[in-house]
């Protein structure tokens, strides 16, 4: 795995092909070459042998039922010729040191030669009660071509196999089922046939079970596994987790199709047999089963489905009306002061009621105009930073920077200094604004006074700077060299920008090209630039600077067809967002190589626009400004979507650049259980 999602062989079963894995939250357990295996989750596990099953063929599949408390395991080939069924633990996995022991229920009606292709366990809480007593779950298998379902009971380790899809859809297809799970936030059941996925309610429902196939992007692929990630803790959306061998899809709630994912397992093109994730909220460890042992990782990030809410005032005031509107504008920036969201706007045209910044203290759904366009005619305003401190908005102008307070509007700073300057960007740092010139840097310090503030030369008076970003006591600056118009980026400690003795020096080796950088982003050790006309690029502070939108998949690349131009990105320290000039928004997991997703929604959540002048994030919703007025998602950290107010807390201000703000909490996913290698042979 690529940046902080290293992998390292964990182990005992380090060199064994590692066939399923389940976990109960304490445990993880392995299905390998040699055996079954268990061990108390960590960074670095140990592990131990697990009772045996009779079975003479590897198990295959593992399922545990946090209800019952028993661990199931199958297996995809006929063991000897036997009926296929599948193995309950009759030792209960809450014990201090598990010690599974097992016994066998057949699938009745089933011919001896197919094997278990995959289990999920579907909760009491969706089975209907015509089916299996109150309370009680059921355990789904995928055998042959078609679905069989018992109820579990912690009381006993007997199963009663029946039908499961009685309308005969997998059996009248003649397709061989190869995955099988059920995930409950979705309240859906989703079958793997060979390159097809299929979905349903509840099939224990008669009034539920509607097979349908699904999309999934790219070319014919071959199911590995099927994984349900249900809500469970802050920052987790529901998920269910598509396991191939052309790499790992996911599919949301408001999602139609599956979308690529970055990589699940020890790297982007290792094919993860199975993987399983455990830990708490702040120490989540993922394992992947592979051919060479297990591998432990960070958990990755998981992207729900795109849902934008257009934020640009009540629908009742006509387009091209009062300023309460702003579907007229192109929303050039946005920042927070409390709960009160600002943007600055410019006319796509001529109009000048939108050469303004706006206030919403309702997330959107009514906006004032705050007076900045009394200053002057052709006013335009390149980026906006708030002092949250201090209660103080700052706005790059064409007239210079001006600060806003509420009750005392807006006032000019350090007019003699700016007077002639061009400014790109700005950010907030400690203890002062820094501001991005076409002659460097130049620092103001924060006040509740920002008319007495005074603007001290920071450095870098041959560059105009065009994205900055405060991260980690550090100060990155990016724009381009005004004699070679070489694009560079440069990094000095916060303490010393803010100083008359600043020190700069280069990130990265070399330039990125004829291209200006226009936004920055911390990820996995490194800078992740947005260019114009590169669209983005990477580096860390020694090396070269590459691509960034390199997967050989065309699917999971960024895409500008109009400029190749990146506007501005955001991170929330799990998640990378970049927006396009002309083709919406795009995601990838934070790290040193990317696989990159559309975010642009569809329908009626998708975004107004497709040209996105930035992205910035507050608390869980993210902000996109685009062509046609302000949109709101909540993709960060989860909660309602819609246009609410933001929090209290926005995150280290940037004018091109998203600020990096990492997560409190680190994503916690469900536990997933896969499918095989041997099941691919097996087909």
């Amino acid at each position: 795995m690529d940046g902080d999602r290293s992998a390292s062989l964990l182990g005992q079963p380090a060199y064994l092909t590692v066939y399923a894995l389940a976990t109960d939250r304490r445990y993880v357990y392995a299905a390998t070459s040699s055996g079954l295996y268990y061990a108390a989750t960590g960074a670095a596990p140990t592990w131990s042998a697990l009772s045996s099953t009779s079975s003479s063929t590897p198990i295959t599949s593992l399922v545990y039922d946090a209800a019952s408390n028993r661990l199931f395991a199958a297996t995809a080939q006929p063991d000897g010729g036997a009926t296929p069924g599948v193995w309950v633990s009759t030792a209960s996995t809450a014990s201090a040191a598990p010690s599974a022991l097992w016994q066998f229920s057949a699938v009745g009606g089933v011919p001896a030669g197919v094997g278990v292709a995959g289990m999920t366990v579907v909760p009491a809480a969706y089975v209907p009660a015509t089916y299996a007593p109150a309370g009680t779950p059921v355990l789904v298998a995928a055998v042959g071509n078609n679905l069989y379902a018992s109820p579990v009971s912690a009381a006993s380790t007997s199963l009663s196999f029946a039908l499961a899809d009685g309308g005969g859809t997998f059996a009248s297809a003649s397709s061989t089922l190869t995955a099988v799970t059920f995930s409950a936030d979705l309240a859906q059941l989703y079958v793997c046939s060979i390159g097809s996925v299929w979905v349903s309610g509840n099939p224990l429902d008669p009034a539920l079970a509607a097979w349908a196939t699904v999309a999934v992007p790219g070319n014919q692929f071959q199911c590995n596994t099927l994984s349900a990630i249900d809500a469970g803790s802050p920052g987790v959306s529901p998920q269910v987790l598509l396991g191939t061998d052309q790499g790992t899809y996911a599919i949301g709630v408001n999602d139609s199709a599956f979308f690529a994912t970055g990589a699940t397992g020890p790297s982007a093109w290792t094919n993860a047999f199975a993987v399983a994730a455990t830990g708490s909220a702040l120490t989540p460890t993922v394992f992947a089963g592979t051919g060479f042992g297990v591998a432990g990782a960070g958990a990755p990030p998981l992207v729900p489905g795109a849902t934008w809410t257009a934020s640009n005032g009540p629908a009742s005031v006509a387009t091209g009306g009062a300023n309460a509107r702003l579907n007229n504008a192109r929303v050039v920036d946005t920042a927070w002061l409390g709960t009160t969201v600002y943007v600055s706007a410019n006319a796509p045209g001529t109009n000048s009621q939108y050469q303004e910044v706006f206030a919403s203290s309702d997330g959107g759904a009514n906006w004032t105009a705050t007076g900045l366009a009394a200053i002057g005619p052709g006013l335009s305003v390149s980026a906006l930073a708030a002092d949250t401190a201090h209660r103080v908005l700052y706005a790059a102008t064409s007239y210079g920077l001006y600060a806003y307070t509420v009750g005392s509007g807006w006032t000019v700073v350090a007019d003699a200094t700016f007077a002639n300057l061009q400014m790109a960007s700005l950010a907030t740092g400690s203890t002062a604004l820094m501001v991005g010139t076409d002659s460097g840097v130049y620092t103001v310090t924060l006040s509740d006074v920002p008319a007495a503030a005074v603007a001290n030369f920071s450095g870098l008076a041959t560059t105009t700077v065009t994205a900055l970003l405060v991260s980690g006591g550090n100060v990155y600056a990016g724009g381009y060299d005004n004699g070679s118009q070489l694009g560079y980026a440069y990094v000095a400690a916060e303490s010393s920008a803010v100083s008359a003795a600043a020190t700069w020096s280069a990130f990265g080796n070399g330039s990125t090209g004829l291209h200006t950088i226009t936004s920055l982003a911390w990820s996995a050790g490194g800078l992740l630039a947005g260019t114009d006309g590169g669209l983005a690029t990477y580096a860390t502070p020694s090396s070269i600077w590459i691509s960034a939108n390199s997967s050989p998949n065309a699917a999971q690349q960024i895409s500008d067809p109009a400029l190749n131009r990146v506007t501005s990105l955001y991170s929330d320290g799990v998640s990378i967002y970049a927006a396009t000039s002309s083709n919406g928004i795009f995601v990838s997991p934070v790290g040193s190589t990317f696989s990159w997703t559309p975010y642009n929604g569809a329908g009626a959540t998708a975004l107004p626009a497709l040209n996105v002048l930035s992205i910035r994030g507050s608390g869980a919703l993210l902000y996109a400004g685009t062509g046609a007025g302000l949109a709101i998602s909540n993709a960060l950290t989860g909660g309602s979507s819609g246009p609410v107010p933001p929090t209290p807390a926005p995150p280290s201000g940037s004018s091109g650049g998203g600020a990096f703000d990492p997560l409190s909490d680190v994503l916690l996913i469900g536990a997933i259980a896969g499918l095989a290698w041997l099941r691919r042979r097996t087909r």
